[in-house]
């Protein structure tokens, strides 16, 4: 821990004033739990990098009075949503307070007309999709860890998109959202004045500036989305090729080909491959005759 015993008592009596106790997790697993992500930081230093503490806010109010605390306490902060990042974004280096959005998951606003939904950061693809799926709609923000990744993470990475080439990254999806600074201030950005407007010239875009920043310039709280029409079907192909110059020979003719259905492709070389088998939970079936 990086906050002493009787530092810690200041911090959670502080933040009894914002959140329920059931809001404020001090014990080891609930720490431990919170400090895990897939990779590349290593299993066995996870001890080396624990919370003091994590918190569970439920709204943008809730997160501003923790960041605001923080602040005047001097205390790190670390935003988590789904801690399926690579680049250790997600770990808390220096200790402090984990802000957990996990409960910041309510469907805000869904509107039909303007093919636009209102979100907390907490919510997954997964289960967002299955909302908007019952209105022939969806949100095309495909990650590899689809299932479990949450808007918010994708705001603070500006996430790529498995299928961006034909509906655009996070970072053309997200319209706006609303920022915690560090400071507890909150501030609204998007593309234009407003929170489903697409372009605007009114001044300096903000958005992009806080996207992707790894948690290290705020929290993105609540955000609106560009939806799409939802595929009448979708297919996933694997094809094998004798070599890479083959393989991306055909995904440049099939990109140029003007294929309307064409979302994306990935490819992968024999080490991706291997890399990919060493792993239980991406484990790719191969065939016997294709060599990799």
């Amino acid at each position: 821990m990086t906050i002493t015993v009787g530092r810690l008592d200041e911090v959670v009596t502080a933040l009894r004033t914002v959140l329920r106790d059931e809001q404020i997790l001090t014990s080891k697993t609930d720490r431990f739990n919170r400090a895990r992500v897939p990779a590349p930081f290593p299993v066995h230093r996870w001890s080396e990098r624990l919370p003091d503490l994590a918190v569970l806010p439920t709204s943008t109010e809730e997160v501003a009075g923790v960041v605001r605390i923080a602040h005047d306490l001097r205390i790190p902060v670390v935003p988590r949503d789904g801690g399926t990042g690579l680049t250790d974004g997600a770990v808390p280096l220096r200790g402090g307070i984990v802000v957990d959005v996990k409960r910041m998951n309510q469907i805000k606003e869904l509107d039909l007309e303007n093919r636009t939904v209102t979100v907390g950061t907490g919510i997954s693809m997964l289960k967002l999709n299955e909302v908007l799926g019952q209105h022939g709609l969806f949100y095309p923000d495909d990650p590899a860890s689809y299932p479990c990744s949450l808007v918010g993470g994708r705001i603070g990475t500006s996430g790529w998109s498995l299928i961006g080439s034909r509906y655009g990254h996070t970072r053309d999806l997200v319209l706006s959202f609303d920022f915690v600074l560090p400071t507890g201030e909150v501030m609204h950005v998007g593309d234009g004045i407003g929170r489903k407007i697409s372009k605007s010239s009114s001044g300096f875009q903000l958005k992009h500036l806080l996207m992707g920043h790894q948690g290290t310039l705020g929290i993105a709280t609540e955000a609106t989305l560009k939806l799409y029409p939802k595929p009448e079907a979708e297919l996933s192909p694997f094809w094998s090729f004798d070599n890479y110059d083959d393989a991306y020979r055909c995904v440049g003719a099939l990109a140029r080909a003007g294929v309307s259905t064409f979302a994306g492709a990935v490819l992968f070389d024999e080490h991706k491959v291997a890399y990919l088998r060493r792993d239980d939970e991406a484990y790719i079936p191969q065939p016997g005759d294709v060599r990799a």
